[in-house]
């Protein structure tokens, strides 16, 4: 099963949100072409090393694989009245969690690193940026080198972000996932930004971003469904601090979706040339039908039905 979710989108990115091993860093994909062919190159690695001190005031990621590394021997302490077998468990458990997922991280001394990953369909070039460790050998694993990228230049898309997106979106968007990489919080904030473009592109009313959800629930209930939860992680990320990297990925997946609206708006006009030629030879005063939302309510006298733009 776990192997299954790594090789899923979600649990690529959620993996390379960590420390991983340079050597199977996962295949991304392109910022030039958007092919899934984006490979880290290894050899491009350059690094240089910095103190355990200086590298936990600069890697929020490192940081926090040190105050995880701590937990063991306080949950260790709670097993004491425990029976022999459950105390074992528990220890093995305990032990297993923390070796695989913050021991090797912080093993050794830190580097800041430099790389790149090349695309092997375009051949275009992504900088790397971040802190790498030199895991030292254990009783069961050679020496592993571990990296994690916390700067990408160009933004990678976390998600594909269609041409048929407005600008201003995109750009908000860009720098969610660009923030994704070291400042989960921030790239919450930046994803309610790229809601409140949306919301002003299409010229919803209301002060607000309550307010412009609701507007929108008359004319799209659906998507207005999917921005109140979105709306509830980029308050998370301005206002408070419950906001994990597998919180966002869920969250890009669900306004990827709302950004579909663009390109069902896109194809609906690239349609109507189609339909009025056959209309012309076939039903001459048949007029080109409206893109309408189908699930809205049917108010009387209810004038804004329609939502594409002209």
């Amino acid at each position: 099963m776990i192997k299954n979710l790594e090789n899923t989108h979600i649990g690529k990115w959620q993996r390379i949100a960590n420390f991983v091993n340079v050597d199977e860093y996962p295949v991304l994909n392109c910022p030039y072409c958007g092919e899934e062919q984006l490979h880290f190159d290894p050899e491009s690695v350059d690094s240089r090393p910095v103190t355990k001190d200086m590298a936990d005031s600069i890697s929020k990621k490192y940081r926090q694989a040190k105050e995880e590394n701590k937990k063991p021997s306080v949950l260790l302490d709670g097993l004491g009245d425990a029976n022999g077998w459950t105390k074992l468990l528990g220890i093995g458990l305990i032990f297993a969690e923390a070796i695989v997922k913050q021991q090797d991280a912080i093993n050794g001394l830190p580097h800041l690193m430099t790389g790149y990953l090349t695309c092997h369909a375009c051949d275009g070039s992504v900088a790397a940026s971040g802190m790498q460790v030199v895991a030292e050998a254990t009783q069961n694993r050679p020496q592993t080198t571990l990296v994690k990228v916390e700067h990408f230049t160009p933004t990678i898309p976390i998600v594909p972000v269609s041409n048929n997106v407005p600008e201003p979106i995109k750009v908000e968007l860009l720098d969610a996932f660009k923030h994704f990489h070291f400042d989960p919080l921030s790239s919450a904030s930046k994803l309610r930004r790229a809601i409140e473009q949306f919301c002003k592109d299409m010229k919803l009313e209301g002060k607000g971003l309550h307010q412009q959800i609701s507007s929108l629930r008359k004319i799209q209930p659906e998507l207005a469904d999917y921005l109140e939860s979105l709306k509830l992680i980029g308050n998370e990320g301005t206002h408070a601090s419950d906001v994990s990297e597998i919180n966002l990925l869920h969250a890009f997946e669900v306004f990827q979706f709302v950004l579909e609206y663009y390109d069902r708006q896109a194809r609906y006009k690239q349609t109507q040339a189609n339909y009025k030629a056959l209309m012309d030879k076939y039903c001459p005063k048949s007029e080109v039908p409206k893109l309408e939302n189908k699930t809205a309510p049917a108010a009387k006298g209810n004038k804004q039905q329609a939502v594409v733009n002209d």
